[in-house]
């Protein structure tokens, strides 16, 4: 050092200077120095002492906060007990994908379902064992992983954050009929094909409701449906969109017969609704036809439509006979005589009263007549009582005409038998108004009948 006077060169700690003699301010005498107490250095001690223990419980105390073990204790505390919440223990592993408080508490439910407590044990000491290992660690169950814990950042940009994080699942359809739509959250898809898998939704595992739809020409069906996250595999699922329906698939031994559903003529014939559809096949659909024969229009028998969409439709031999018979009674021959037109009547009325159906000698009679509806209420009125009726004889005794109508008079006989076993014969003398029409004749009224003779056989 020098001196602060002269700033000549000194010893270190020289109290004068050897060129001026001047005393150094300053200067510490070794006589002076005073060395550090036990008791100071005891107070030094304890402080750093203390501070070390504290920095040391604050890093246990912040590691174990932060250690991806805390964050499955949180989750199965959250689970297993009633009244904690899940929405601030589980946050979604992708932010595109829909997650709200309600999503989250059926996302709870299905862990609860899916996840007993012996799994999340074991699932705990797996991440205890990989606590400085890879992340995300999953969960998996029933073929899906059902939830991971993964990093998230750091605390004070040191201690590593986790969190537990729920995995989305992808939900397709699949549908037996083609051409439905499915309404699933907010999408609306077509399917159009079918037995393929279509994609609807990616979604956490929660209580959802879809719908599917279908309309076609001959029918209309709704479905509703709630996808089952324990099914599939690999966090995919394929809701199996069932219907009771299926496509037309009518046949006849006459494929242009005209189909009729439930009753209603379709306007098309069988061959033309062959794969027609779909229809529903849970039984409220009927299928029939209507044969065209050189004897007039027959029906067929009347099918409910069940599983397949298969009915086999076929005509009664023994309706088809008696429409053949029906239509030759009926046919009327432009040259023959009035007296012939009038004994073909009374045979057919007998048959048309005995089967209780007028439209078998409605040919017969003169629309705008009076004895149309007269007749027609005759034959109501004697299959009301019962009574069965057999034709004796029936014969024309006579006739005039005057321009197009014809007075006939008529003595017929017949056997009665009567619900109560009785059975009766009576003869009468007819008269009838009959038109002659377009070369045809036509009965156009009753004019009078007198019995004239009565009695009872048994």
């Amino acid at each position: 050092m020098n001196c602060q006077h002269c700033g000549h060169p000194i010893k270190s700690n020289g109290r004068f200077c050897s060129n001026c003699g001047k005393e150094q301010d300053g200067a510490v005498t070794r006589e002076n120095k005073q060395p550090w107490s036990a008791k100071k250095k005891g107070i030094i001690f304890l402080s750093s002492l203390v501070a070390a223990i504290i920095l040391f419980v604050a890093h246990l105390t912040l590691s174990r906060m932060y250690a991806p073990e805390q964050a499955v204790a949180e989750l199965n505390e959250a689970l297993y007990e009633e009244d904690q919440g899940i929405e601030n223990v589980i946050q979604p592993a992708e932010s595109s994908v829909k997650w709200n408080a309600n999503i989250a508490e059926g996302y709870k439910e299905f862990l609860l379902n899916e996840v007993n407590e012996s799994q999340m044990d074991r699932f705990l000491d797996e991440v205890e064992r990989s606590a400085h290992g890879d992340f995300p660690i999953a969960l998996s169950s029933s073929g899906h992983d059902v939830l991971q814990v993964n990093r998230n950042g750091r605390f004070a940009g040191v201690y590593p954050a986790y969190e537990i994080q729920a995995i989305p699942y992808d939900v397709y359809v699949n549908s037996n009929i083609d051409d439905i739509s499915v309404s699933f959250e907010d999408s609306e898809i077509e399917v159009n094909e079918v037995d393929q898998d279509y994609k609807i939704a990616r979604v956490y595992p929660s209580v959802y409701k879809g719908t599917a739809a279908f309309e076609s020409e001959f029918s209309e069906g709704e479905l509703a449906f709630t996808p089952d996250f324990s099914e599939g595999n690999t966090n995919e699922i394929v809701e199996e969109l069932e219907w009771e329906a299926d496509y037309l698939n009518v046949e006849a031994m006459d494929m242009d017969a005209s189909l009729y559903i439930n009753g209603e003529d379709t306007g098309m014939s069988l061959r033309e609704s062959m794969g027609e559809g779909p229809v529903l096949t849970d039984g409220s659909i009927t299928v029939s036809s209507e044969f065209d024969t050189e004897y007039g229009s027959v029906h067929s028998n009347e099918v409910t439509l069940q599983d397949n969409g298969k009915a086999w439709l076929e005509v009664d031999g023994e309706e088809l006979d008696e429409l053949e018979q029906d239509a030759a009674a009926q046919e009327v021959d432009p040259d023959q005589s009035v007296e012939d037109f009038v004994e073909s009547y009374l045979e057919i009325s007998v048959e048309s009263m005995n089967e209780g159906d007028f439209s078998i000698a409605e040919d017969f009679h003169d629309p705008d007549g009076v004895s149309y509806q007269e007749s027609k209420d005759y034959v109501d009125y004697i299959e009301s009582k019962g009574i069965q009726e057999d034709l004796e004889y029936g014969e024309v005794v006579g006739y005039e005409k005057d321009g197009d109508m014809y007075t006939v008079e008529v003595e017929d006989a017949y056997t009665i038998y009567r619900d109560d076993g009785t059975v009766g014969y009576k003869e009468f003398e007819s008269t009838f108004a009959v038109k002659e029409k377009n070369g045809r004749y036509y009965i156009n009224e009753l004019m009078n009948t007198e019995e004239v003779h009565s009695e009872e056989v048994y």
